[in-house]
């Protein structure tokens, strides 16, 4: 049997990406400012909608005791029940959308970053 070690740390890399806590936001604001942010959080367990709202609130992700969100700063942090620490998300795409002339839309990624807050 003929193992390919580059092929095999490519596949390894990419499935421990793919399990890695994530989330998208889709943003529809309107012209005096009020945000809609509709998030999919990525855990190894599933996909699981969260609002992304400025702020702290509680959210479906199963076992999730804390997550905020600081679009001010383009970063978020969240907690599973047993965990001493939290885990922090930071913006790592920002997409501008075309939804017409009285709105402003986006596609924002956040991807894990080491917590420096």
């Amino acid at each position: 049997m003929y193992l390919n070690i580059p092929s095999l740390v490519t596949v390894l890399g990419l499935a421990a990406m793919a399990s890695a806590d994530s989330m998208a936001v889709s943003s529809n604001c309107n012209l005096y400012g009020y945000c809609r942010r509709s998030g999919q959080f990525t855990t190894a367990n599933g996909v699981y909608s969260v609002d992304a709202a400025e702020g702290c609130r509680s959210t479906s992700v199963p076992g999730m005791i804390e997550f905020c969100v600081d679009w001010g700063r383009n970063r978020a942090h969240f907690k599973f029940q047993g965990w001493t620490g939290k885990s922090c998300l930071a913006v790592s795409s920002h997409k501008v959308l075309n939804c017409g002339p009285t709105a402003y839309c986006a596609y924002t990624e956040f991807t894990p970053v080491k917590c420096s807050w």
